[in-house]
């Protein structure tokens, strides 16, 4: 028998670069599936995060079945700001959750999250990307605020270029 099987199916989409003024818009739209088959040992599900709701980090909310629907759209701007280019990002995340032998699709298992962000992004600079974020879930757990405020880079580390050269003759009389 078939125990702490879990059966995962995910598709993403980019969409093209639409002109809109001087901007560039992209959305990226994802759906998910996941169910476990016969759990025992193996940890529940959860919509945690890149699970499910960006930036939604409950610690008791999990279950047997997970179906996501998540759509983000990033508008590309010829703004500049010393040096950053700008871009204001907005995302709605949908998500169900339940437990075993609970119809998935139901009011109750229905949680969602709403996101705007701004994107600040510089070529020159070691922190790549820089992204201040707001939060918003009108369903939450107990503990866990509605609204969140967050604050992100992007490290790249570069690395010098030229610790490998051609080799050389070396001629010594």
């Amino acid at each position: 028998m078939i125990e702490d099987a879990l059966a995962q199916f995910n598709i993403s989409r980019y969409s093209r670069i639409h002109l809109l003024g001087n901007s560039k818009v992209r959305h990226q739209a994802d759906l998910g599936f996941a169910t476990l088959i016969n759990p025992a040992i193996k940890r529940k599900l959860d919509i945690n995060d890149v699970n499910g709701l960006n930036g939604f980090k409950p610690d008791s909310l999990a279950g047997d079945q997970r179906l996501i629907f998540r759509n983000e759209a990033v508008v590309y701007t010829p703004l500049k700001l010393l040096g950053f280019n700008l871009a204001p990002t907005g995302r709605i995340d949908l998500a169900y959750i339940s437990s075993e032998n609970v119809k998935l699709i139901q009011k109750r298992n229905f949680y969602s999250g709403f996101s705007a962000a701004l994107r600040a992004r510089n070529e020159n600079l070691i922190f790549n990307t820089v992204e201040v974020r707001i939060y918003y879930y009108p369903k939450t757990v107990e503990g866990l605020s509605q609204t969140r405020l967050e604050f992100r880079t992007n490290l790249r580390i570069k690395y010098p270029t030229n610790l490998v050269t051609a080799p050389a003759t070396v001629y010594d009389p």
